[in-house]
């Protein structure tokens, strides 16, 4: 494992905006997912995680995290489905997902596994 990969996912362990307004078991969730993610890139075909894909994807997951705070404060909107829809191919969707009852670390890996790919 290369040093840099270490300092993406120590970065993204101490993001607390990427969690911002989650509760505990949906920040660590969501934290956890993307940590998978940055080892599955790493396992792949490059040698290292690129500062390009490690920022996507945290772009991409605070979408999703600002949503499910909004989301907890107001009920689903129109424009949350629009707002998941520049990261997932559909967000009404994402967000009947995000507004299912069932535990909120679960919703947002489901939502979250749906994702657009990001770009080595």
């Amino acid at each position: 494992m290369m040093t840099h990969d270490l300092d993406w996912e120590q970065r993204l362990l101490e993001d607390d905006g990427l969690v911002a307004g989650l509760a505990d078991e949906a920040a660590a969730a969501v934290k956890q997912w993307c940590l998978e993610q940055i080892r599955i890139a790493r396992d792949g075909a490059l040698p290292t995680v690129s500062d390009d894909f490690v920022d996507t994807l945290v772009e991409q997951v605070r979408v999703v995290t600002d949503v499910v705070d909004a989301l907890e404060r107001h009920g689903p909107s129109r424009w949350m489905a629009n707002r998941l829809s520049r990261v997932v191919t559909d967000g009404e969707r994402a967000l009947r997902v995000l507004a299912e009852p069932r535990p909120i670390a679960d919703r947002l890996r489901d939502v979250l596994s749906g994702l657009r790919p990001v770009r080595h």
